[in-house]
């Protein structure tokens, strides 16, 4: 953690309360100095002219753990009562910054990953058999689990307090769906100024600021959500010159800023396994990491990221599941969500596993497939239970595939894609603005679903960033989603002579940013002979848990091309290697 302040400056409250705190702040919080002037005017003595984590001293020690619900921004922070001993730590509304910790009584240890906590003498190391469960049929770990018994997280919007010998956990928000019934076009409007109230906050002061930029929607809107000039650099990742890089460029061209190709050659996800696994603690596919290697690049144009991270559930909806129709032969997602009226737990439990890795999980362990699944359900039905789920989406409790939606950011294996930059840098995630967040909760979800409001305050931000390609579907970007729905359903080798794309100059390469990665697993020798080793080492993958016979089946079913493993094999790769080094004492 970094932004150590210090001790409170506030010499009334340690003369009536007898204790002196302590704090240490990751992240950031914005837009708080008249709130800072009111506390002076309450007998507040500040230091610095402008450090929101001395602020945040002050707002606790007036309002208590209540203070952290009016911040606005990613932050972790931990405060200690010098004098009595207690201890409390907060995340922000979507755990954008998460914090780990081991209790043993009265005594805590706690950090920003798992890795740190494991050189404390004595933390045990049992295996957490359900969570490493759901690591290998979800992709993600759930709730407040890691692969050990003894280590937990704190959820989002969470405030912890150890005074005594056990942690008490409080929610201090709570997502709550307002139903507004006003039409699309002032929901367009009211969003459209809070993202660019949003992206305003997040590029002040005088950072080189720089932006993950895509071809997509998302990272467009945020660069020109902007003011012109303040994001001075935009980088895209990609294997080769493709579609997704040239839509870029003319996307950082349409607001004049300058534009870096970050050019991954075929050996780069070997390159990066060791490094990511560790940043990562191993529940995160090391895949996702895919900053890693460029960042002598980056911080030669920039000092600070921005991204878009987090829309595509927020503000798109992108986990509610569309309706399909059949057209002229060919299954055809609709911009109309499918619901499921009235599911019970069992349906939704069914539906939510169907749609996981579940068939292949079961093969992998020792214990009984039967038993997978029934610690599967347990994991699935504790999250149906909490109330927070039907809160993330409106229509959360009948829709089947909500699962992604608790909108705990440290659920979703891509938010690796920006977590491991904090190794190298600072970032600044707009996605976790309270304004825009709570805008988002006004909007019905039909009007997020199929990029209806990405796509509806496009225009009114940009209308030129509007009219550039989305390089996803080779349509302007604003292409209203019924008529792009009916477009992509054209037979496929129609589709192919209108847009006519590229052939890629390598089986692994895409016309997007990332590798085809079931091709790239059977291409290169370096990362298939890394995974094999890894399956065949009993210090990566115990005998004892694993099948490993049926595990080494599924590697050469993959590479001999009977099936696309390459998802669950990235998964054994990345656990595989964090238990060889993190997972036994």
């Amino acid at each position: 953690m970094a932004g150590i302040v210090g001790f409170s400056a506030k010499e009334r409250l340690d003369r009536e309360q007898g204790d002196r705190l302590l704090k240490a702040m990751a992240g950031e919080v914005f837009d708080y100095q008249s709130r800072k002037q009111r506390l002076s005017g309450q007998g507040h003595v500040f230091r610095f002219p402008d450090n929101d984590a001395e602020y945040v001293l002050h707002l606790y020690e007036q309002e208590g753990p209540g203070a952290f619900r009016e911040l606005n921004g990613s932050f972790l922070v931990a405060l200690y009562h010098v004098d009595s001993g207690k201890l409390v730590l907060a995340t922000d509304r979507l755990n954008s910054r998460y914090v780990f910790y081991y209790c043993n009584g009265g005594e805590m240890a706690f950090g920003s990953q798992v890795r740190p906590l494991l050189r404390l003498p004595g933390l045990p190391r049992e295996l957490d058999l359900q969570a490493v469960c759901e690591y290998f049929t979800l992709g993600r770990v759930l709730g407040n689990r890691t692969f050990l018994q003894s280590v937990r997280t704190l959820p989002p919007a969470s405030v912890l307090c150890l005074d005594g010998d056990r942690p008490q956990v409080k929610r201090y928000w709570s997502w709550e769906h307002v139903d507004e019934f006003k039409s699309k076009r002032f929901y367009i409007a009211a969003f459209s100024e809070a993202m660019k109230k949003a992206v305003e906050r997040r590029t002040r002061g005088g950072h080189r600021l720089g932006l993950l930029l895509s071809g997509g929607l998302d990272s467009r809107t945020v660069l020109h959500a902007a003011e012109k000039g303040r994001i001075s650099a935009a980088f895209t990742i990609a294997d080769y010159p493709n579609r997704e890089l040239k839509t870029a460029r003319r996307i950082a061209a349409a607001r004049g800023c300058r534009h870096v190709f970050l050019q991954r050659d075929l050996d780069y996800y070997r390159r990066i396994v060791h490094e990511a696994v560790a940043i990562g603690d191993g529940m995160y596919p090391c895949h996702h990491a895919h900053n890693l290697g460029f960042f002598d690049t980056i911080r030669e144009h920039a000092d600070v990221l921005i991204h878009g991270f987090g829309f595509d559930v927020l503000f798109k909806a992108s986990t509610v599941p569309l309706t399909r129709l059949n057209l002229m032969g060919h299954g055809v997602s609709i911009p109309v969500p499918d619901i499921m009226e009235d599911a019970s737990l069992e349906e939704v439990v069914s539906r939510i596993l169907q749609y996981s890795l579940v068939t292949t999980s079961q093969d992998i362990f020792i214990m009984p497939p039967g038993e997978v699944t029934d610690l599967l359900r347990n994991s699935v039905e504790a999250l149906h239970g909490d109330p927070q789920a039907a809160m993330a989406v409106h229509e959360a409790r009948r829709v089947p595939d909500y699962l992604d939606s608790l909108l705990d950011l440290r659920q979703f294996s891509g938010f690796f894609h920006v977590t491991h930059n904090r190794a190298y840098m600072d970032e600044r995630m707009v996605s976790s603005d309270n304004d825009l967040l709570e805008s988002a909760l006004s909007i019905p979800t039909r009007l997020k679903t199929a990029n209806r409001l990405i796509k509806g305050i496009l225009p009114r931000i940009s209308p030129r960033a509007a009219l550039v390609t989305n390089a996803n579907t080779g349509l302007p970007a604003a292409t209203p989603p019924w008529i792009e729905a009916a477009l992509l359903s054209l037979e496929p080798a129609a589709r192919k002579r209108a847009f006519k794309p590229e052939p890629p100059p390598h089986p692994a390469f895409t016309k997007g940013s990332w590798s085809d990665y079931a091709e790239l697993i059977r291409h290169n020798r370096k990362l298939n002979t890394l995974m094999l080793a890894t399956i065949e080492d009993e210090g990566c993958l115990d005998p004892r848990i694993f099948n490993v016979d049926r595990i080494r089946e599924i590697f050469f079913d993959h590479i001999e091309g009977r099936e696309d493993h390459s998802e669950m094999l990235f998964l054994l790769l990345t656990f595989g290697q964090w238990h060889k080094e993190y997972g036994k004492a």
